[in-house]
């Protein structure tokens, strides 16, 4: 039997007629976790204590329609809670006033059992959707905040994102993995005349044509198996905001063909739909791939490229702009320091086993390093052997021979001991640092340091 435990759902349900209500809480929690309140004044309270996931929400109360005031109190105390109103009022004017209020939908207490399940898990998924989007641009605002830079290069990317940010025309973000596409994109919409509106993120790799389509254009009522109703994508989400298409080199070529035609017409069509609707957004694009390669090999349209491609930005690596890696320490050491109520430091070893390594992964991966350390040092000054991950046998901290004339004319201690550290014995360090034995014997006698410094215990 598996130890795993199914955390269900939970539905608060509301309604003053207290057996219809026991017999939905008897039917509804074989699959989700039901809380049952019969007095609306309860209702914000039991929000606040049970936190739960969707609200059931009946809208007449002894004949007085109380639905309508409570509906958009709770929304006010919870904005991304939603709520289903069901009721045995069937009426098209108060379907449009909850929709108004702010209702996820509209559903007659006689209902099957089984739609009801179905819209409750729409809401669901949507509401997961929606949090997951505002938790990705929170985590944008929080963990990066303004572009954190020194070098020379970066200076020019933030010069090109100024630019853009004053102009409102499509923008093409290249560079690697991890370099910072998506920060500078946000960065660009916050500066931008569309900055009070929604800065919308779609992730185009690995996503299917099918999932493409609907997450960007929506789909109307019964525009296949589960539409069960009317939903708009992102693009009518980020009407008169930004669309960012983060690595657009990776989405489905029928889908190109209509992102082309928004950047044209700005027009859409949802799923199953039989009009078109206009939209005022502003597309942002970053990719990690060389799309002109692409376009040769028509594994990307060329006119699509040539229309997101009217103002270009390219990151460089964060090998080739070292000058980034000490203020992006700092601010990322800052962040933990704050975060654990710890005051974290880096040792002078530390910094310089920063400033020696490739970062394959960029600026996500001195961030990720940093973190690591942060959990895992036994005190707040964070070592070389720290920042290695010393515990992992497979990790060693990378050759510091590119940088020996500058770290040995800085301090021969602490590129010494880097490099008995990532060897673990003195024969290896000397090749690290491409140096003789007796020389690493020599700088540990003259500069005292311990075998207990560097030496892993058995």
């Amino acid at each position: 039997m598996s130890d795993e435990t199914v955390v269900k759902s939970k539905l608060l349900l509301v309604d003053d007629d207290e057996p219809f209500l026991e017999d939905a809480v008897a039917v509804l929690s074989r699959d989700f976790d039901c809380v049952a309140v019969a007095n609306p004044d309860d209702v914000l309270k039991t929000c606040d204590i049970e936190d739960p996931d969707v609200v059931l929400l009946d809208l007449d109360f002894g004949g007085e329609p109380l639905g309508f005031e409570l509906l958009p109190a709770i929304k006010e105390e919870n904005p991304y809670l939603p709520v289903v109103m069901w009721t045995e009022t069937d009426d098209v004017r108060a379907r449009l006033q909850a929709q108004e209020l702010g209702a996820f939908y509209y559903i007659h207490k006689a209902a099957r059992p089984g739609d009801l399940r179905v819209v409750i898990d729409a809401a669901r998924r949507k509401n997961r959707a929606l949090l997951a989007n505002r938790a990705m641009r929170a985590e944008l605002d929080r963990a990066w905040g303004n572009l954190i830079y020194a070098s020379d290069e970066m200076r020019e990317v933030v010069e090109m994102a100024a630019r853009a940010a004053e102009m409102d025309k499509t923008v093409l973000i290249t560079g690697d993995t991890g370099v910072g596409k998506g920060v500078v994109a946000h960065e660009i919409h916050k500066r931008s005349d569309r900055a009070s509106q929604e800065f919308m993120v779609v992730e185009c790799a690995g996503i299917t044509e099918q999932l493409a389509d609907n997450e960007l254009f929506g789909h109307e009522r019964g525009a296949f198996t589960g539409a069960y109703r009317r939903e708009p994508g992102v693009c009518e989400a980020a009407h008169r905001g930004t669309l960012f298409l983060d690595e657009v080199g990776d989405m489905p070529a029928s889908i190109q063909a209509k992102i082309r035609r928004v950047v044209d017409e700005s027009k859409i069509r949802r799923v199953g739909g039989q009009t078109e609707k206009l939209v005022d957004i502003r597309i942002i694009a970053a990719t990690n791939r060389n799309l002109e390669e692409d376009v040769e090999a028509e594994r990307f349209r060329r006119d699509l490229f040539y229309r997101l491609n009217l103002m270009r930005i390219h990151i460089p690596p964060l090998s080739e702009r070292k000058a980034d890696i000490r203020p992006l320490a700092v601010h990322f050491l800052g962040m933990f320091t704050a975060a654990e109520d710890t005051p974290y430091e880096l040792a002078p070893d530390a910094m310089m086993y920063l400033e020696s390594r490739e970062w394959k992964g960029n600026v996500r991966e001195l961030k990720n390093v940093i973190e690591r350390a942060c959990i895992m040092s036994p005190g707040p000054v964070l070592t070389a052997a720290d920042l290695a991950g010393r515990r992992n046998e497979e990790t060693a901290i990378v050759s510091w021979s590119r940088q020996k004339a500058a770290a040995l004319a800085k301090t021969e201690r602490e590129a010494v001991l880097g490099a008995l550290i990532a060897g673990q014995d003195k024969t290896k360090a000397a090749e690290l640092l491409d140096v003789s034995r007796d020389f690493i014997h020599n700088v540990i006698k003259r500069c005292g340091i311990r075998e207990e410094e560097w030496k892993k215990p058995k």
